[in-house]
């Protein structure tokens, strides 16, 4: 791990980047946490919070790019950061992994919407059936659990690197 004095300006600002941004997605969750005894559980409004805040957190993990948080977090020396979203997008669901479902649903479902059913029943229901009510139980909280690991990873890289929050 490098100190905040070790890292170039350019990384510094990557920091700040990747802390307001985790900044923001803390918040909207929180707000989700606090209105949710307010909206209908699978209604709309709930899908689309649940949705937003998941294709963020799709984008801050699974995305790969120079910019993208995993990836800058490793080139940082910080990969440290991410044991605990490690082990749950490598959770064992059937023949697959969580971080394989989560991936084809966002694919197949918040950015292909024009995918159909079909595509999703070969691709993923084959490997792990999260139709069935217990199973879909599992997915929720896991999903969840990965938010709560979004929080976490805010709070550590804020305590790693507490200059950058001055000037976030």
């Amino acid at each position: 791990m490098r100190t905040w004095d070790q890292i170039e300006e350019r990384e510094r600002k990557q920091i700040r980047e990747m802390l307001s941004s985790l900044k923001k997605f803390s918040h909207e969750f929180d707000r989700l946490d606090k209105i949710a005894h307010r909206i209908e559980g699978g209604s709309k409004k709930q899908r689309f919070y649940l949705n937003a805040l998941f294709q963020h957190r799709a984008d801050y993990i699974m995305v790969q790019g120079a910019n993208r948080l995993r990836d800058s977090l490793k080139r940082l020396e910080c990969e440290d950061l991410l044991e605990e979203v490690e082990v749950l997008l490598a959770t064992s669901l059937g023949d697959t992994t969580f971080e394989t479902v989560i991936r084809t649903l966002r694919e197949k479902l918040l950015v292909h919407q024009s995918s159909d059913f079909d595509d999703l029943q070969r691709d993923l229901v084959a490997q792990f059936d999260f139709t069935k009510p217990e199973n879909e139980e599992r997915i929720s909280g896991l999903v969840y659990d990965l938010f709560d690991q979004t929080q976490v990873l805010y709070a550590r890289l804020a305590e790693r690197y507490p200059a950058a929050i001055t000037t976030e």
